[in-house]
């Protein structure tokens, strides 16, 4: 008897599978407080899940996370309580990106980091006469070391923006100044592992 015909299997896009929208994705933070001023001061967002320490204080977890709504379409940020192991200095992936409407707006973020004195730069792909509408992205790192992206599709060009590749150790600033704004909220009362590390 012959065998039956093999057929090669299909792609996911041939059986018509498609990813509808981002869902959330994590940021590993030491302290919740600290990351929600942050998130919410500096960037707009808004706390839409508070975390919730019983199945780590009962051994069921070994953490526990705050969800923030940091953009208008689908999708939100998982702060997620790592005490341990932080990104290096000199890591620029991965990272969170996002867009703002326009230059109003861009300006805006850059005025907040700077009155945070958290360090930034700007970066486009190539150079431009000034005042000439180029792609431009704010890289920049939350006080946990993560790295973000906010990007302006038409910012006007000008000294100071780099072109390209850039030191990503130029970004780091100390923890521990954030960490003294806000009231201990990393963990349940004992639990908190974090060094005040700069």
């Amino acid at each position: 008897m012959a065998e039956p015909a093999r057929t090669e299997p299909q792609s996911a896009s041939q059986r018509g599978l498609v990813i509808q929208r981002l869902d959330h994705f994590t940021v590993p933070v030491r302290d919740f407080n600290v990351s929600k001023k942050f998130y919410l001061e500096l960037l707009g967002g808004e706390v839409t899940y508070q975390p919730d320490w019983e199945p780590f204080l009962a051994g069921r977890s070994t953490g526990a996370h705050m969800n923030i709504k940091l953009f208008r379409e689908d999708g939100h940020l998982v702060l997620y309580w790592q005490p341990w192991g932080q990104p290096g200095p000199d890591q620029v992936h991965p990272h969170r990106a996002f867009t703002v409407d326009g230059v109003e707006q861009f300006d805006e973020v850059l005025h907040r980091l700077d009155n945070a004195e958290v360090p930034y730069v700007l970066v486009s792909a190539k150079e431009a006469p000034q005042g000439e509408p180029l792609r431009t992205s704010a890289y920049f790192r939350d006080p946990d070391g993560n790295q973000l992206e906010v990007v302006c599709a038409a910012y006007p060009f000008k000294p100071g923006i780099s072109i390209g590749r850039f030191e990503p150790s130029a970004q780091g600033y100390p923890w521990g100044e954030w960490r003294r704004m806000v009231p201990d909220g990393g963990a349940p009362h004992g639990r908190r592992t974090t060094r005040e590390v700069g």
